[in-house]
């Protein structure tokens, strides 16, 4: 319905049915809302309504078909695949007795492991939160030089 111009637009299951012109332009728009008739309760609507829409603009043919569409047939309409995250590179660099260990920005949504091997139960969460600086992600870890760690990215 486009009430400044006084004319609305049937549709019946995403098809166009019909066009009218004898819309009411003068209804009040600040009460409440009734579907199918009139807030002084004159003019209700017979028949079955399904789907029923309030915006603030009119909507093109197109978009009430693929409105129906995303409805009555889904799968049909859309397709969905899974989403694999990507790790981003992760660099590491030295700063007097500071680890400085570092991904692009883009990286949201992962967190630092580190380990003393590679055995897959013995990595832990670092406990520095991640903080972004100029574009990366960034941890700061003390240095140990005394021991082997190896470092991880993963997808939380």
């Amino acid at each position: 319905m486009n009430r400044n111009a006084g004319t609305a637009d049937f549709y019946i299951d995403g098809s166009y049915l019909q066009s009218s012109s004898s819309i009411v332009k003068t209804f009040a728009n600040n009460a409440d809302l009734n579907l199918g008739r009139f807030t002084n309760s004159n003019f209700y609507f017979t028949g079955l309504m399904d789907e029923a829409r309030i915006q603030t603009s009119t909507v093109s043919s197109n978009w009430v078909w693929a409105n129906w569409m995303t409805v009555a047939s889904n799968a049909a309409f859309a397709t969905y695949s899974t989403v694999t995250q990507q790790s981003p590179a992760l660099s590491v660099s030295l700063t007097s007795n500071t680890l400085v260990l570092q991904w692009p920005a883009s990286g949201v949504g992962f967190a630092l492991y580190s380990s003393s091997n590679l055995a897959p139960a013995n990595w832990a969460l670092a406990t520095n939160l991640a903080t972004l600086f100029d574009g990366q992600w960034q941890i700061s870890l003390v240095n140990d030089a005394s021991a082997s760690r190896f470092y991880r990215l993963q997808a939380q």
